[in-house]
């Protein structure tokens, strides 16, 4: 009996759709993580396009962010923001620069950059830096940024970003276990 009679379509023709599939997913995933509670105009306020954040600060952030207080969460800022200025500027080189010693060792620079993807960064503002121990800080960050996925268009979305910040041998380091 001919088996291509009983299926038409050979499996191989599948494995695009899946991969188109995986990344849709991927993508809706991303776009859930990032949204917001929507607004509403007074009424007989004229209908408009909206033109920035959705949401009231207070929806995601706490309502009394933390005060640098310390010095270590000055430095931990400071190392956090430059880290994303070379992001957003592009140099994903330089920001391999500031993961640890022992992440270096055992991740490529080749490899770091490849890990990043395809995100387009957009804008980043350190919120905050709690400290746990004198050489432990977490520094939340809030990230503007677009997730290139093939065949669609995607607005920018923001999210937040809890970074650790390990201190080692005086400099301040992004830790290897941060979400990247």
């Amino acid at each position: 009996m001919n088996r291509s009679l009983l299926n038409p379509i050979k499996p191989t023709a599948w494995r695009p759709l899946a991969r188109t599939n995986s990344l849709l997913l991927a993508g809706l995933v991303i776009t859930g993580c990032a949204t917001a509670a929507e607004t509403t105009a007074p009424q007989g306020a004229a209908s408009q396009a909206p033109t920035g954040p959705q949401w009231a600060p207070e929806q995601v952030a706490p309502k009394q962010l933390p005060k640098i207080t310390t010095p270590q969460q000055a430095q931990v800022r400071d190392r956090a923001a430059a880290r994303w200025q070379t992001l957003l500027a592009g140099d994903l080189a330089k920001a391999y620069t500031f993961t640890t010693p022992a992440f270096k060792k055992n991740t490529t620079e080749a490899a770091y950059v490849a890990g990043l993807g395809k995100v387009q960064w957009h804008g980043a503002e350190v919120i905050y830096v709690t400290c746990a121990t004198p050489d432990s800080c977490v520094a939340r960050v809030r990230v503007d940024l677009k997730v290139a996925l093939p065949r669609t268009t995607m607005n920018k979305i923001t999210t937040h970003v809890d970074e650790n910040w390990l201190l080692d041998e005086g400099q301040w380091w992004l830790s290897d276990d941060t979400p990247r």
